[in-house]
């Protein structure tokens, strides 16, 4: 079976959640940093969800 959550029969755990989204989120620092992306294509409401800008 896909790792993909379309294939999946239960959503990820949180924990499992938190290193995929650190995993993305460490790869978009390192495309502003790099210059290959002006700014990251999401922002963090206050209420800490992302939202893709």
């Amino acid at each position: 079976m896909g790792s993909g959550s379309r294939h999946q029969e239960a959503p990820p755990s949180p924990a499992s959640w938190r290193r995929r989204r650190t995993a993305v989120g460490n790869f978009h620092s390192w495309t502003v940093e790099e210059g290959l992306l002006e700014r990251r294509p999401y922002h963090r409401r206050r209420n800490g969800r992302d939202v893709l800008a």
